[in-house]
C-alpha cells in the first residue's frame, strides 16, 4: 500500500502545494502558513482516506485467483459442459467452436488472443502497461474502480476519491468475444467488481482501440475517452449460464456466481443432473431403465396442442429443436433481446437468472416491444402511446429492431412467428452449422423459406423478377435486410417483411431495394414495386426522385444510416450490380466523420475498390489525421467514364465522371446531426 503512497500524493495535489517556494509563504506571515498547513494536512487526509477504503482488504495479490473469478457455486441441478461431453463428444465439440463456448472465458494462454508483451496503450493521456508473467496477464492502469466510483453519482463514493486515479497493478481474469475481437477484465480487490479495461483488440485490424470508438456512441467523441464496463452488473446477464450477480452479499463486496462462464450446453438445454443421473443408471442396468425423478428440467417442455408434431423427446433434459416454436424461441430470446427483468431485486441481490429453457419466459423477463404496435394489434389508440426513453437505443421509428444482438425482437413482429410455425431453430443450429451465422446445414439460401412457401420454388422468378441464381432471387436479401447495426457492420434484420419506400421516407430505415441498387433512387423502387407489386405510388420530394438513396443515406442520414450505408457500399453483392467506380469521394467524405465506427466502416468499404487496398487510414486519430486520410483518398481516385447524363446526376457525377462538389456538400448541410447511440 504505501508503495503507492507517493504516486498518490502527486496525482492529489499535494506535490503542487509542496512546491511551493517557501519565500512567499514566509512573506505572507504565519496565518498563511497555517492555512497552507491545513490545506496539506486536509489533502493528506482525503488521500489517506481514499487509500485506506480502497485498499482495506490489501494489495490485489490477497485475492487468489479463484477469487478473482465469478464462483461456480449455483445451486439447481447444474453440472457443466464437461459432464454432457462425456456422452455427446460430437456435440460438445461443434459447440466448442462456436463463438457462444468462447463468448466468456477464464484468461490463459490458450485464450488470450491480444498481444500482452510490453504493450503500452494510451488514452486520456495516461498509460496502460501491459505485461505477461509466465502463463498470468497483467496490466499497469489508471484504477478502474476509481472511474466506477465517478461515474456512480454515489457522493459517498465520490467526495472521498483523488482527483486523479492512482496508477495500480491488475491481474487479468477473463475474457469476452472471440468473432470480431476481444475485451479483457480485472477484479477489484475491495469489492470483487470485475471490471474493464478500456481497449479492445480488432481482430482483423490486429490492433489494440479504446473500447468507446468501436461502439455508435455521441457525436463528439473522439476515441480515447474511458468508460468502465462491471461484467458483474451487466454482462453476466447473457454471458455466463444461471449467472448471479449476488451485488454487494458478502460484507459489501459482490459474491457473483455462475454455473459456467461462456454460453454452454445448459443454457438451451437447461440443468443436467437428472438427465446424467438417468443416463448413469441406464448404462449401469440395461435391464432396468430408471424412471425420471421430477426436476424443473422435465415438467414444462410439452409443446401445445396446436403445434407442429415434434420428435419424440427425452424428458429429462430440453432441446429447443423439439419444443414447440414459442418456446423454442424464448430459450434463444432470453438472450438475443432487449428485455427487462420482472424483479430486479431477485437477479441482483439473490436467485439471479431464474429462467429455465422450457419454461414460459414471459414469467421472469419482458421483451421490449413498440407499445404502438402491441394497442394496435388489440384494437386499441396508440395515438397515445408513451415509447420507453431507451427505445431510440435499439429500435427504429417504426419499431422493427436496429441494433444487432436482439434478433427474438425482431421475430416477434414477424407474421412468419405471429401467424406461423416459425422459430430460431428453422433456419440455425449451433451444432450443424458454420460459427458464422449458425445457419443449419442447407439452409445457407432460399430452402429455409421452401419449408413454409414451398409454392415459390417453381415461380421464384415470376416472384423476384431476378434471374434464378442472382441475388436478387435470395428471399433474405428482400425480406431480411441489413437495417441492423452491430459490430461495426451491417446485420440482417430477424423481422421479416416486405420492401417498401414508405419505410425509407416514413420511418428512415434503408430499404432493401435500395441497398443493393445503391446507385438508383427512391423513384426507382417506387416505380418498381408498383409495377411488380401493385404498391401504392409513394410521394417523393424531388431530391427523393432524383438522387441515389444510398447516397442520401451516406451523406445526409444520421450516424446509424450513415453506417449502413458505408457497410453495403462494401457489401459485394450490391457492389456487382451498381458499379464500383463512383463510390470513393463519398466513402472519403466518411473518413472526417463524428463517428468513429462510421469512420471505420468507410475505410474498410473503400479498401475493396481497386487501387484502394493498401489504402492507410487510422480511424481514430485525431481531426488533422482524419482529414490527411481523407485527401490521400481523393487523390487517389481515379474519375469514372462518361456515363449516362440521368445516372451521373443520380450519383452527383457530372456526365464526365467529376463529383459535383456543391451538390454533395448540400446534402451533407442538411445531414441529421442528432446523437445516436446504438446500444448493442
Amino acid at each position: 500500500m504505501w508503495s503507492a503512497l507517493p504516486q498518490l500524493l502527486l496525482v492529489s495535489g499535494i506535490a503542487i502545494v509542496v512546491a511551493l517556494p517557501m519565500t512567499g509563504l514566509r512573506a505572507k506571515g504565519s496565518s498563511l502558513r497555517l492555512l497552507w498547513g491545513a490545506l496539506l494536512l486536509s489533502a493528506v487526509g482525503g488521500t489517506l482516506l481514499y487509500v485506506n477504503s480502497h485498499f482495506r482488504t490489501g494489495d490485489h495479490t490477497a485475492l487468489t485467483h479463484a477469487e478473482m473469478l465469478p464462483g461456480r457455486r449455483v445451486e439447481g441441478g447444474y453440472v457443466t459442459s464437461e459432464a454432457c461431453r462425456k456422452c455427446h463428444q460430437a456435440q460438445f465439440e461443434s459447440w466448442h467452436h462456436s463463438f457462444h463456448s468462447t463468448m466468456t472465458q477464464k484468461v490463459s494462454p490458450q485464450t488470450v488472443v491480444a498481444p500482452f508483451d510490453d504493450v503500452v496503450l494510451h488514452a486520456e493521456g495516461r498509460d496502460y502497461r501491459l505485461s505477461r508473467r509466465g502463463d498470468e496477464f497483467w496490466v499497469n492502469m489508471p484504477d478502474p474502480k476509481w472511474y466506477v466510483d465517478k461515474a456512480s453519482g454515489d457522493v459517498t463514493r465520490t467526495d472521498s476519491l483523488p482527483a486523479e486515479p492512482p496508477q495500480v497493478d491488475r491481474r487479468v481474469v477473463m475474457s469476452t468475444g472471440s468473432h470480431h475481437m476481444q475485451l479483457y477484465w480485472v477484479t477489484d480487490p475491495t469489492t470483487r467488481q470485475i471490471l474493464s479495461v478500456p481497449f479492445v483488440y480488432i481482430f482483423e485490424d490486429q490492433r489494440w482501440v479504446p473500447r468507446n470508438s468501436v461502439f455508435m456512441a455521441g457525436p463528439n467523441y473522439h476515441g480515447d475517452s474511458v468508460t468502465i464496463r462491471v461484467w458483474n452488473e451487466g454482462c453476466i446477464n447473457c454471458h455466463a449460464v444461471a449467472g448471479q450477480p449476488r451485488l454487494r452479499q458478502v460484507e459489501g463486496r459482490h459474491d457473483t456466481r455462475v454455473a459456467e462462464l461462456g454460453i454452454a450446453c445448459e443454457a438451451c438445454h437447461g440443468p443436467g443432473d437428472e438427465h446424467v443421473r438417468v443416463r448413469t443408471l441406464a448404462l449401469q442396468n440395461p435391464s432396468t431403465p430408471p424412471t425420471p425423478g421430477t426436476s424443473q428440467t422435465n415438467t414444462t417442455i410439452e409443446s401445445t396442442a396446436d403445434a407442429a408434431p415434434v420428435a419424440p423427446r427425452d424428458p429429462t433434459i430440453v432441446n429447443p429443436a423439439n419444443c414447440d416454436p414459442k418456446t423454442s424461441a424464448q430459450i434463444c430470446g432470453r438472450c438475443h433481446a432487449v428485455n427487462h427483468i420482472r424483479d430486479e431485486a431477485v437477479w441482483n441481490e439473490g436467485a439471479g437468472d431464474t429462467f429455465r429453457p422450457g419454461t414460459d419466459l414471459t414469467e421472469v423477463r419482458v421483451a421490449m416491444r413498440d407499445p404502438r404496435r402491441v394497442l394496435r394489434e388489440r384494437g386499441m389508440d396508440a395515438s397515445e402511446a408513451k415509447l420507453p426513453p431507451t427505445f431510440p437505443h435499439f429500435f427504429w421509428p417504426d419499431g422493427l429492431a436496429r441494433v444487432s444482438g436482439r434478433e427474438y425482437n425482431g421475430l416477434l413482429e414477424s407474421p412468419c412467428f405471429r401467424r406461423g410455425d416459425l422459430a430460431c431453430v428453422s433456419c440455425h443450429s449451433l451444432h450443424e452449422s458454420n460459427p458464422n451465422d449458425q445457419l443449419a446445414a442447407g439452409m445457407e439460401g432460399n430452402q429455409a423459406c421452401y419449408q413454409c412457401h414451398a409454392d415459390y420454388q417453381a415461380k421464384l422468378t415470376e416472384h423476384t423478377h431476378h434471374a434464378a441464381d442472382s441475388e436478387g432471387s435470395r428471399c433474405y436479401n428482400c425480406h431480411m435486410p441489413h437495417t441492423t447495426y452491430g459490430l461495426m457492420k451491417g446485420i440482417r434484420s430477424h423481422t421479416i417483411i416486405n420492401p417498401s419506400v414508405e419505410e425509407s421516407t416514413k420511418y428512415g430505415r434503408p430499404n432493401a431495394c435500395n441497398l443493393c441498387h445503391l446507385d438508383q433512387s427512391l423513384q426507382w423502387t417506387g416505380e418498381h414495386l408498383t409495377s411488380w407489386y401493385g404498391h401504392p405510388t409513394p410521394q417523393l420530394n424531388d431530391e427523393e426522385k432524383s438522387t441515389s438513396a444510398a447516397l442520401r443515406w451516406l451523406l445526409r442520414g444520421d450516424a446509424g444510416q450513415r453506417a449502413l450505408a458505408a457497410w453495403h457500399f462494401g457489401w459485394e453483392p450490391a457492389r456487382q450490380v451498381s458499379g464500383t467506380e463512383w463510390m470513393p469521394p463519398f466513402l472519403a467524405e466518411l473518413f472526417v466523420d463524428p463517428y468513429s465506427v462510421v469512420r471505420y466502416i468507410a475505410h474498410h468499404a473503400l479498401k475493396k475498390n481497386d487501387g484502394f487496398q493498401d489504402l492507410q487510414f487510422d480511424f481514430i486519430g485525431d481531426q488533422k489525421t482524419r482529414a490527411a486520410g481523407r485527401r490521400a483518398a481523393l487523390e487517389r481516385w481515379q474519375p469514372p467514364a462518361i456515363m449516362d447524363a440521368d445516372k451521373a446526376r443520380r450519383l452527383l457525377l457530372e456526365p464526365d465522371g467529376s463529383l459535383q462538389e456543391e451538390a454533395m456538400r448540400r446534402l451533407i448541410q442538411l445531414r441529421d446531426e442528432r446523437p445516436i447511440e446504438l446500444w448493442e
